[in-house]
């Protein structure tokens, strides 16, 4: 299923408006562009207490996707394979830092985990242990040492793909910064342009997709 009128990859690029849709809905997406940023941010964190159900302070995975799912279980497209198949092409190419058409596991750890993002820490996060354990076990299906295109795309598009917990997980991928798997408020409203965007982020990215001189 796709969500709402934009695809998530346009020629292999990423499209943020696609992500809003999702998170607000089509319409809600639309007046957004209308706020400023301070506005967007307040009203976004009026949101997040609506979705926050157990009252925890923080968002997860599953209250995520409970929102994202009452939000667009309207809008439903058939080419949500096409589109998370471009995913899957950029995510490889990303990764893939040799250029061997393969991601080893020091590739995929360090796509995940870089050291200078955690100065106070002299050994690695315990998270950074188990997913080399989940890539031994999980990932690397035939056990070879690396991720070919197949175990690439069973990782990030596995059977019985639901498209919703896709989706929940790239906001948090784009917004967890402290991996721990969940959101905080401030994360949430660091980010704030990935989920709700206004009208500073409508026009910079008109700017990255228009001749400067057009506008």
């Amino acid at each position: 299923e796709k969500i709402g009128d934009e695809e998530h990859f346009k020629d292999g690029v990423h499209n943020p408006e696609y992500d809003r849709q999702a998170f607000l809905g089509e319409e809600e997406a639309k007046k957004y562009k209308e706020l400023t940023p301070e506005q967007s941010k307040e009203r976004l964190a009026k949101l997040l207490v609506r979705m926050d159900k157990d009252n925890d302070g923080f968002l997860n995975e599953q209250e995520l996707k409970d929102h994202i799912a009452y939000m667009n279980k309207r809008y439903i497209s058939k080419d949500v394979e096409r589109n998370w198949a471009h995913y899957k092409k950029e995510t490889m190419e990303d990764m893939d830092k040799n250029g061997d058409g393969f991601v080893d596991l020091e590739e995929y750890i360090n796509d995940l985990y870089r050291p200078q993002d955690y100065p106070d820490q002299k050994t690695e996060p315990d998270w950074v242990a188990s997913e080399r354990t989940m890539f031994k076990q999980y990932r690397d299906k035939n056990g070879d040492g690396k991720m070919d295109a197949e175990e690439m795309r069973n990782w990030l598009m596995p059977p019985g793909f639901d498209n919703v917990e896709a989706e929940a997980n790239h906001l948090l991928h784009l917004s967890d910064d402290n991996k721990d798997g969940k959101l905080s408020k401030e994360e949430v409203l660091t980010h704030y342009e990935v989920f709700v965007g206004s009208q500073a982020t409508d026009y910079g990215e008109q700017l990255h997709t228009h001749d400067p001189s057009e506008l």
